[in-house]
Formats: structure tokens, C-alpha cells, sequence
């Protein structure tokens, strides 16, 4: 059966999981992004010669199938140029973040995430817990554009970013911050 998307369906879906946003799962929500952006600058601090993007993208290639909390270990290990484990492929399109940011996030999801860590407030990350709302396990492309704009619709219905949004959503669905 074909996933099809209706905006307003998923404006919908994504308004009734806001609507059971709390003043303390808000404040989570907009400090989530703002704590991992000081962390890609503590990662400038040590790598000089990356900038606020190069280090959102390392950090975006390597998080994949990994929790925040291991996937800023790893970070912080690889721009120290300490070896990481596993992760075979994420190393290698970690490595091509390093000398060309952005560009070596070929994955809607990983580029809106390192856009996101930069600090782009408009970013919508839709990764498995934002596609749950919805009933999905994945997405195409141009799904995944779809479902961004219709959390970037919901966002200015609750007074919020999209970022910020998104990473209410995704607190309020998982059950805890990280």
C-alpha cells in the first residue's frame, strides 16, 4: 500500500502530540539545538580549522543508529584524531564532512541535522520518532519534504520554530530529552 501524505492530516497528527506539551518538555525543546550548537563550537575550539558547519556535519555523518550522548563521544573523538570504532560508513562520510561540510551529507535527515546543530531555526529533522507520529518507518525524499513542511506548519500554529518544534515532537514521543 502507498504511503500518501496530506498536509493538513499531518498538521493534525503533529498538533495532537504539541498539544500535550509541558513548560519544562518547551524549555528541553528549545535548548536541545542551542546545547548541541555549543558543542560544535567546543569542537571548532579544537579543530581550528573547521567552522560552526564542518563540525554540525561531522557530528550529523556520525549520528546515525546512535544515541546523542555516544554520537558526541565520537565526534569528539574523531576531531582529536583518537580512532572510533565500527561505524565504517559514517567515518567515511564523517571524513568528507570534514573537508567539505554540508555537501557530504547526501541524507535529507543528516543534512537537516547538521543544519540544525548550526543553527538554522527553520531545520525539520524527521527521523524515526518523528515518522512514528505518523504511523511510518520511512520515507522518501520528497515525502520527507512534505512531512518537514507540514511540522514547519504546525511550528507557527504552537508559537514555535520549526526546530524547536521537531525536537518537541520527537521529546514528547520518545519520552525522554536524550
Amino acid at each position: 500500500m502507498r504511503f500518501t501524505l496530506d498536509i493538513s492530516d499531518m498538521v493534525g497528527k503533529y498538533s495532537e502530540v504539541l498539544s500535550r506539551i509541558t513548560p519544562e518538555i518547551r524549555a528541553s525543546a528549545e535548548s536541545w539545538y542551542s546545547g548541541a550548537t555549543t558543542f560544535a563550537h567546543g569542537l571548532c575550539a579544537i579543530r581550528t580549522d573547521w567552522n560552526l558547519a564542518t563540525a554540525a556535519s561531522v557530528i550529523s555523518a556520525l549520528s546515525p543508529r546512535e544515541r546523542w550522548e555516544s554520537n558526541k563521544a565520537k565526534a569528539l573523538a574523531f576531531a582529536m584524531g583518537a580512532p572510533i570504532r565500527g561505524l565504517g560508513r559514517n567515518i567515511r562520510r564523517a571524513e568528507l564532512a570534514s573537508r567539505i561540510g554540508y555537501d557530504a551529507l547526501t541524507g535529507p535527515k543528516t543534512f537537516e541535522f547538521a543544519r540544525a546543530i548550526a543553527g538554522d531555526s527553520e531545520a525539520v529533522v524527521i527521523d524515526t520518532w518523528m515518522l512514528k507520529v505518523l504511523g511510518r518507518k520511512s520515507c522518501t525524499r520528497k515525502q520527507y519534504h512534505q512531512i518537514a513542511t507540514a511540522v514547519a506548519i504546525t511550528a507557527r500554529n504552537f508559537d514555535m520554530t520549526p526546530r524547536e518544534a521537531q525536537a518537541a515532537i520527537w521529546i514528547i514521543v520518545r519520552g525522554r530529552p536524550d
